[in-house]
């Protein structure tokens, strides 16, 4: 159990040190842009390496495709109900939220590997 919320803690971690990081450097746009693109390969590699296959041998592809529409309506959702209650843009809010989300999820993902198998855990974190 300890293992598992130490390894939560490791997105948190990273989340804190690259916001400090950001607010300290204020990197340019197309340093940010860069940044950007790496983390989404990153993703992107860790789901198609680790996730998608165990993914697919439990559930239809089906499923699958409907849980990331889902998740793209909640987001939508999610924007329009910030945009029309914040004052000014909103744009904070909907950060706080993919933050939230985000780690929400990583910690979800890195518990249920961590209930498979240690490595598991430790790769997904």
């Amino acid at each position: 159990m300890t293992r598992v919320l130490l390894l939560a803690l490791l997105p948190f971690a990273g989340n804190f040190a690259g916001a400090a990081l950001a607010e300290t450097l204020s990197p340019s746009d197309p340093w940010r842009n860069r940044a950007l693109h790496a983390a989404v390969g990153i993703v992107f590699a860790v789901v198609a390496i680790e996730i998608m296959p165990e993914a697919l041998a439990v559930l239809a592809g089906w499923q699958i495709a409907v849980a990331f529409l889902v998740g793209g309506a909640v987001y939508l959702l999610a924007q329009s109900i910030i945009a029309s209650r914040a004052e000014g843009s909103g744009r904070m809010w909907m950060i706080y939220l993919a933050v939230s989300t985000d780690l929400f999820g990583d910690g979800l993902l890195i518990g249920s590997g961590s209930a498979v198998a240690a490595s598991l855990g430790l790769t997904l974190a």
